[in-house]
């Protein structure tokens, strides 16, 4: 089947009869993913409350897979999980909030600012948290000491 097209009219041939027909008034399709608001109506929060369901959930099966002679208390497993989901619902939030902000399509410009942290903004954490710490090591500080919590966690340690 061949086609030739111009300025919305296309001509079609077919292979076997040769017959030639005319397509007319083809709208332009939407290139876009989704629309301007799809991360926050009725069924954007509903697909990320059930995401927010399957990483808690994934937090849970990691911290019962973990050997119970090196397993973390439930309050040291609470904070260590508490950071990671304040920090995860902050740039879930930033996004959304960035995303409906431009006529683009939200959900590729959560893409890719989700891409954007999880790549170079975990590289800008892990090279902030190398720096503090080796501050915290020079300056002896011990209570800045990264997964440290005090006395009550190291009575919990084996």
């Amino acid at each position: 089947m061949d086609i030739y097209g111009y300025n919305g009219v296309f001509l079609v041939k077919r292979p076997f009869n040769n017959a030639v027909f005319e397509i007319s008034n083809i709208t332009k399709a939407n290139p876009q993913g989704c629309d301007n608001g799809a991360l926050t109506n009725r069924f954007g929060v509903l697909i990320q409350g059930l995401l927010a369901i399957v990483a808690f959930s994934t937090l849970m099966v990691k911290r019962f897979r973990e050997p119970v002679g090196i397993r973390r208390p439930w309050r040291i497993w609470f904070y260590d999980m508490s950071k990671q989901a304040i920090g995860a619902l902050f740039i879930h939030f930033a996004n959304v909030f960035l995303s409906n902000l431009t006529e683009m399509d939200p959900c590729s410009l959560y893409l890719i600012h989700f891409l954007l942290d999880a790549t170079l903004g975990m590289l800008v954490i892990w090279a902030g948290v190398k720096v503090v710490s080796r501050i915290v090591e020079y300056k002896q500080f011990a209570l800045l000491t990264f997964g440290e919590y005090g006395p009550v966690a190291r009575r919990h340690r084996r």
